[in-house]
Order: structure tokens, then C-alpha cells, then sequence
């Protein structure tokens, strides 16, 4: 057996490759380690240091960090925040910054230098609820931690990947990975980090670990925290040679779910129970894969992100549509919740039919090939229509260590979620803005029924108790909050404006709404420790594919707070408003169009012959269009919509009756007289906003089913910002009222 290459010499090695380019930075930091040999290397890193806080990124760094190791906290060491933290960045060349696993080899050696012996951790043990605990983590930048006030790294049992159709992009100045790399009709698998610890259960300490979204109850509630990382080798515990297991394991059963239902009401659908455990009625292969050099999982790229579900020797799956199983004007299999419960997915793609002619199959696409009207074919049923498969899934990652023999292993919690349509944009971020609008501009933003936009780690609900394998606590209903370690942060510090082109994979980012969902639905089942029964995350509840769940969250915008699309004007008036429009010149990136209007009547698409499943799966869809849209710039857009309604004195609960007909930047000329009214918001932070009045709800059918006609009449154009609203007087052209705003 060969020797095993030491930390130390790891560490050294990667220095040897960074220093030509990193030395000066150091240097300029506090932290002299150019032209030195390894012992010094060593010794410096250890000793006591003053730190050059100005110097660019370090504004982030703990206040208590005093060396470039600080055994045991990588939060503590220089040389970790140099290395791990997006603010850095004192060159262009990609080539030249750390890549995941660095930084893997960089935390292993930071805590090798603390190396318990397994006297210690046992004695240890017996006092305190100690276990070994996978977490999905990251070294977060201020902003994102649980306490804010410096960067450090923050965990949960919860880690989300995301799906796509082309290998992770990692951007090296970031320290993270992105999905969209410039090609429209690429999107890129995003990968979530996981590592094994030492954790300890305790209370919530909103001072200390947190948990982040720190809620009403957490002060009495147990979360799992990590005191030790867990790796590969003798350095890790004193005695020991740690030969970690780390393995990932997940399951879509989306179809297969879909099919018990519609047998649970007496349909069936041509398959038996047997057949409906295997592919792809079950699909657990090809799904994601754990890389232990860097501790990711990784979601494997598929070339169709949807495609028609298959069996192994090729022959189409589907199921015999039923009568009257769709929503109101949908075209869409819809299936009621059982007491807010999701046991199958709730929307199921239905517009394929499967025509069996000589012995052959072929896939018809019914708004194409029927001359009625979709909703009224789908909703008649009596056809056979075609699964479609996606590779989302939840699954767990566990960790095995023989040598800790006789010690609990808990799993977290993975979800292979859809890709990401605003990636710099966070669930969390959006609540902790809404939390400081006043209650007007709120009413203006959600309306009035109390929706808001929470976090996935905001959630008190157990991973899927459903999943088998390592199997969840049902009793534990805090696998999605996010902690830090159990130590008092260090004085608080600046947090820096600018945002890495990374996406987060820990559930800050995700929707805490299940109904059904965005990233996780939730189920309702029972077993040994909740015999009254639970609720529990789950994927199978998320639309089935997962782009039929995404069309209709997208184009109900206002009832869904979160990160997506806003498709609402590009449909009839309806139920709901726009809340934060796409640009005129974005509306084709689905393959859809704007509205056309004439002096009579306004022209939209029927919502039945929008199709994402159709668009993905002939790669007409550019999921980049909004990859590079920041927070700043979606709450601005959020803000400027919000104080055009209140602007033209609208009801909140009646802005439904004004659509959105165009949004944009102003022209030069337009803004020109802007500013000639005194007008002092810049104009790429200006927007031009055509509003109509929509006079009569009855809608009425063109000559084509695809189109609808709606009379629309009182155009408005006003122009609005973050803090004002401004609209030409009728009577006095070039002259402007200007109202402003606090929010």
C-alpha cells in the first residue's frame, strides 16, 4: 500500500501552483509567505499576525481571525478567506484561483491541527448528543451567513443541485458554479457541496448558531451542528485511519406516483404494480453521482431536459387521460390535494397522444393536429397521452465510517431540482426586503392575501420519510434550517455590495410554498415515530414533468412571491397581476410572443397552447435569458410595477384589471423630456410602463382557438423607479406629474 501523501504536503503543493500569483496579495494582507521553504510556509501560517483590512475582500473576514490557520475554523484563517472568498479577486486569469477540491484539501489541513484522539471524542460523546452528520454547506459572504456579521461557512441538511443539460461551469473568481456559461440553449447542472462531521444536537441560539430565519419556537427546537469535519486519512483523529464512505442515492418516482393515483380512483392506465417499479416509472440511475475529490454532487447532464418516458426496450409509457380531470381553462391533468398533502404531482402534462397504428407507436401533438380547442380536448379525455420523464429528484447523501464503529450516521437531505431561472436571486433575500416595505407598498407587491415570500429555510417539515435507505427522522422537523458553528461571531463587519456569479445550493435560495412547490413539494404519511402522521418534503408532488409546474407558477406570478419569470401579461387578464414584467424584447425566450392590439380589441395566446414541455424538449427554450438579472435589479423592477398601481390610484385587489401591455428602458428622447421635468433617476433605472383597463372579463374567441380577443381601452404611459412615478399631462405634452415614494 502506498504512503499517503500528508496534508501538509497538499497544502504545500497547492501553494507551489498559486503563490507566482497570489504573493503580492498576501503580502499586501499582512501575511508574508512569498519565496519561503515549506517549514516556513508552516510556521507562518501559525503565528500571530496583523491583518490589512483594506485590503479588497477582507472587509469580510472575522474581526477574531488573527492568523492564516486558525486550527479548526476555516472562518478564522486568512489563508482559507483568501482562497474561498468570492471578494477576492485581485486577478483576471481564471486559471490561476483555487478550485473546489483546493479548497477541500485547505479545510481538511485547518482541521487536522485540532485532531482529537478517539479517547476524547468518546468521552465526549457520552455527555452530549453527538453523531456523524452530512451537511450541504458553502462559505458564505456576509450577507448570506446566519449572523452577518463576517463571512463564514454555513450549513444544512438540505442541499439543493440543479438539473441541466451540459457539465457543471465552475467560475474560478466566484469559488462556484453557475448555470448559464453565454450559449442560449445551454443550461449547466449546478452541484451542492456536502462533507461528514462531528455535529452535536442543540437548542436554537439566535446569538450563535442560529438557525438563520430564526422563528418563533427555535429557542426550544434542536438542530444539528457541526463541530468536527470528518476525512479521509490519519490526520483526522488521533489513532485512527478514517476511510470515509460518502455515497448519494435518489429517486424520481413522479410516474409512477401519477399512475397508483389514477388506480386509486379506478382508472387503469395498462400497467401492472410490477411494471411500475422499474424505469421510468421508478428512475434512480443517471440521476447524479458524488465526486469524493471535491465533495460534490453532481447532477448528471441529460441532452433533453424533458422527453418522453420510455421503457427499456423502447416502448412509449402513458396512461388513458380521464374525463373531466383538469382545472379550470387548463389544459393540463390536475390533481387535488388530499388535506394539502401532494401524492402525486399535481399538474401532469397531457398534450401528447400516443397513436399505436400497425404496431407502431407515434407521438401526436394535439394542439397541432386537433381542430378544437385544447382545453376542450384535454378535458374531454378518452386518449391515450405520454409521460413525460425529467431527472429531478430527492434522494439522500450518508456518510459511512467504519472506524467510528458503533456511532449514529445521519444523512442529509439532496434535492435535484430544475434549473434556476434567476440564480443570483434568493428566496431569502426577497423576505428579508419584504420585511422592510411598508404594508402598502406590500399590498401592492403580493396583494392582500397574506402570501409572502419565505424560504425553504425558513421550513419546519422532515425530509421524505418516503425514501428508503438510510431513512429520515420524521420527528426531526429542522432538516432545511441553516446554522453556523457554535461560537460567537466576531465584531460585525462590512458587507460588500457586489454579487459573485455563483448560485447558492443551501435552502435560502429555494420557495418555502408547497402548492405544490418549486424545488420540493410535501407529502402526508405516517410511520413509527409520528403515528398520528406527518407531513414531509417530497419531489414526487412537483409537476410531472416539472416544466408543466413551472408554466403555471410563472404565469400566476403574483400569487407565487418568488424568483420567476413573470408571464402574467402575456396571457388574458385573469385572477392576477403582473408583479415584476420581463423586458418587451425577452418575451420570445419561451417561444411566445407579445400580445397584438388594434383599435378594437387586444390579441393574446391562449394559456392551453403555451407549452414548456413542447419548448424544452425541442431546445426552443433559453433558460440564460435572465441568468445575469441581479437582486437589485429584480426588486427594482418589483418596486417600479408596485408604484405604478398606486401611482394611478388602483384598489391592490383590482390590479388584475390593469395589465402590463409594454415594459422597457425609455428611449434617449423620452428620457430626454423626462428630465426636462426634473426627473433625477438614472435612466437605466427608469422604466416605461404601458398600462391598459381591462373592461370586460368575458373573454371572447377569435376566429382561432389559440387566440383570445379582449377589449382594452384607457392606455396609460407612465415611467417609474425605485422612489418616483412620472406621467405626461394630457393637456400640456412635454409636461410631467411626478409623485414619489419612500419604499
Amino acid at each position: 500500500m502506498s504512503e499517503q501523501v500528508s496534508l501538509s504536503d497538499q497544502l504545500w503543493k497547492i501553494w507551489q501552483r498559486l503563490s507566482p500569483h497570489w504573493g503580492g496579495y498576501f503580502t499586501k494582507a499582512g501575511l508574508r509567505l512569498s519565496r519561503v521553504s515549506q517549514e516556513h510556509f508552516l510556521e507562518q501560517l501559525n503565528k500571530r499576525i496583523t491583518i490589512n483590512r483594506k485590503s479588497e475582500g477582507l472587509e469580510e473576514f472575522s474581526g477574531y481571525g488573527y492568523r492564516g490557520i486558525e486550527p479548526g475554523d476555516p472562518a478564522r484563517s486568512l489563508l482559507y478567506h483568501i482562497f474561498a472568498s468570492p471578494h477576492v479577486t485581485p486577478h483576471d486569469d481564471d486559471k490561476h484561483y483555487p478550485t473546489m477540491a483546493d479548497l477541500e484539501i485547505i479545510e481538511n489541513y485547518i482541521y487536522s491541527l485540532v485532531r482529537p484522539s478517539i479517547e476524547e471524542l468518546e468521552k465526549l460523546k457520552k455527555g452530549k448528543k453527538l453523531a456523524i452528520v452530512v451537511f450541504a454547506y458553502e462559505y458564505a459572504t456576509t450577507a448570506d451567513t446566519v449572523h452577518r456579521c463576517h463571512a463564514a461557512l454555513c450549513f444544512s441538511r438540505t442541499g439543493i443541485a440543479r438539473v441541466g443539460n451540459a457539465p457543471p461551469y465552475y467560475v474560478p473568481k466566484a469559488r462556484g458554479y453557475f448555470p448559464d456559461s453565454g450559449n442560449k440553449r445551454k443550461v449547466h447542472v449546478v452541484p451542492a457541496r456536502y462533507g461528514a462531521f462531528i455535529a452535536q444536537r442543540k437548542k436554537g441560539n439566535k446569538a450563535t448558531l442560529g438557525p438563520m430565519c430564526f422563528q418563533q419556537g427555535d429557542k426550544s427546537r434542536s438542530f444539528w451542528v457541526p463541530l468536527f469535519k470528518l476525512f479521509n486519512g490519519r490526520e483526522c483523529i488521533t489513532g485512527l485511519d478514517i476511510k470515509l464512505t460518502i455515497k448519494a442515492h435518489h429517486l424520481n418516482e413522479k410516474i409512477r406516483q401519477l399512475h397508483l393515483a389514477l388506480l386509486s380512483k379506478g382508472i387503469s392506465t395498462g400497467w401492472t404494480v410490477d411494471e411500475m417499479k422499474l424505469p421510468p416509472f421508478k428512475i434512480s440511475r443517471g440521476l447524479a453521482r458524488f465526486d469524493s475529490k471535491d465533495g460534490l454532487v453532481k447532477p448528471i447532464p441529460h441532452r433533453h431536459l424533458v422527453e418522453p418516458a420510455r421503457t427499456a426496450n423502447g416502448k412509449l409509457v402513458g396512461f388513458r387521460v380521464p374525463r373531466d380531470c383538469t382545472s379550470k381553462d387548463s389544459s393540463t391533468l390536475w390533481f387535488q390535494p388530499d388535506r394539502t398533502a401532494r401524492r402525486s404531482p399535481e399538474y401532469v402534462h397531457a398534450k401528447h397522444m400516443i397513436k399505436t397504428e400497425g404496431g407502431r407507436e407515434e407521438l401526436v401533438y394535439l394542439p397541432d393536429s386537433d381542430p378544437g380547442k385544447i382545453d376542450d380536448v384535454v378535458q374531454d379525455g378518452d386518449y391515450r397521452a405520454a409521460n413525460f420523464v425529467d431527472w429531478t429528484a430527492d434522494g439522500w447523501v450518508h456518510a459511512g465510517c467504519p472506524a467510528l464503529k458503533g456511532w449514529k450516521s445521519l444523512s442529509a437531505y439532496s434535492i435535484l431540482s430544475q434549473p434556476d431561472f434567476f440564480p443570483l436571486v434568493k428566496q431569502k433575500d426577497l423576505m428579508d426586503w419584504n420585511n422592510h416595505l411598508s404594508p402598502t407598498t406590500k399590498e401592492f407587491i403580493w396583494g392582500t392575501v397574506g402570501i409572502g415570500p419565505d424560504p425553504l429555510s425558513s421550513a419546519r417539515v422532515p425530509a421524505n420519510i418516503m425514501l428508503r435507505g438510510p431513512e429520515f427522522d420524521s420527528s426531526d422537523h429542522t432538516m432545511t434550517a441553516i446554522v453556523c458553528t457554535d461560537l460567537t461571531p466576531g465584531p460585525k463587519g462590512q458587507i460588500l455590495p457586489n454579487q459573485p456569479l455563483r448560485v447558492s445550493t443551501l435552502s435560502c435560495k429555494s420557495s418555502a410554498l408547497f402548492d405544490p412547490g418549486w424545488d420540493a413539494s410535501r407529502d402526508f404519511n405516517y410511520d413509527d415515530k409520528s403515528p398520528a402522521g406527518t407531513f414531509h418534503l417530497t419531489n414526487y408532488g412537483l409537476g410531472s414533468p416539472y416544466a408543466e409546474d413551472t408554466m403555471f407558477c410563472a404565469s400566476l406570478s403574483s400569487y407565487w412571491p418568488g424568483a420567476v419569470p413573470d408571464l402574467t401579461r402575456f396571457f388574458a387578464p385573469g385572477d392576477y397581476p403582473s408583479i415584476t414584467p420581463i423586458f418587451d424584447d425577452q418575451a420570445n425566450w419561451d417561444g411566445g410572443h407579445l400580445p397584438m392590439t388594434n383599435t378594437e380589441s387586444t390579441y393574446y395566446k391562449s394559456f392551453g397552447y403555451a407549452d414548456y414541455v413542447q419548448a424544452i424538449w425541442k431546445n426552443r427554450f433559453n433558460y440564460g435569458e435572465f441568468a445575469r438579472v441581479s437582486l437589485k435589479e429584480y426588486k427594482l423592477r418589483t418596486l417600479a410595477t408596485a408604484h405604478v398601481y398606486q401611482f394611478l390610484g388602483i384598489d391592490p385587489s383590482k390590479r388584475n384589471q390593469y395589465p402590463v401591455m409594454s415594459f422597457r428602458l425609455p428611449s434617449e428622447k423620452e428620457f430626454a423630456s423626462l428630465k426636462s421635468s426634473g426627473w433625477n433617476i438614472s435612466q437605466n433605472c427608469t422604466f416605461r410602463v404601458e398600462v391598459a383597463h381591462c373592461v370586460d372579463f368575458g373573454e371572447a374567441m377569435h376566429e382561432y382557438p389559440q387566440v383570445y380577443s379582449i377589449p382594452l381601452n384607457h392606455f396609460k404611459v407612465l415611467f417609474a423607479g425605485k422612489t418616483a412615478v412620472a406621467m405626461e399631462h394630457a393637456r400640456r405634452p412635454g409636461e410631467f406629474r411626478v409623485a414619489t415614494y419612500r419604499d
